[in-house]
């Protein structure tokens, strides 16, 4: 998530861990390993919260195309792959690329899979591409790593270390 969080600025990270209290400094790192060549700081921060509720939402942008229209009434196709996943994003709001707002009303038989009727504010044109923004939940890997003591112990190798033991670092 890293490519997202633009350079010297804030961002939330979610992990699991089983204990740690509030206001704890994390540090992460690609590998604890004293003979890596490469070295990277991956992230600094703090606990801020404890929560092993929280929901992390991911947000998608669903994309869509009319192949045909009358009056604020739109036929809209490749947006989604079946009429049940049409029936439930009914109601949701769509807007086009031109800033018309609209919504999902029906799946239709005619067209392709997945079409449906849309009622929009204004007549939209073809030539419109048509957006339907929603979240969708992740759940986070449930993985813990402790590391008691750092004497002769066998950490986990990272991806990287994995590839150099095998000779698989292409140029």
């Amino acid at each position: 998530m890293i490519k997202y969080t633009p350079l010297h600025d804030f961002c939330y990270a979610f992990f699991f861990s089983p204990f740690i209290s509030q206001n704890t400094g994390v540090m992460m790192t690609q590998s604890l390993s004293n003979s890596m060549a490469k070295f990277r700081l991956a992230a600094t921060g703090v606990v801020l919260e404890k929560n092993h509720s929280f929901q992390i939402m991911k947000k998608l942008k669903l994309v869509g195309e009319p192949f045909k229209i009358f009056k604020n009434t739109a036929f809209i196709r490749n947006m989604f792959n079946s009429s049940l996943e049409v029936a439930k994003f009914e109601n949701a709001a769509l807007k086009t690329v031109s800033g018309i707002r609209g919504s999902i009303k029906k799946s239709i038989k005619e067209g392709p899979e997945g079409s449906y009727r849309a009622t929009f504010e204004d007549k939209i044109l073809l030539s419109d591409i048509v957006f339907c923004r929603t979240w969708y939940q992740v759940e986070p890997e449930k993985f813990w790593n402790p590391i008691v003591g750092f004497g002769k112990m066998r950490l986990m190798k990272t991806t990287f270390e994995v590839k150099k033991d095998r000779n698989f670092m292409g140029e």
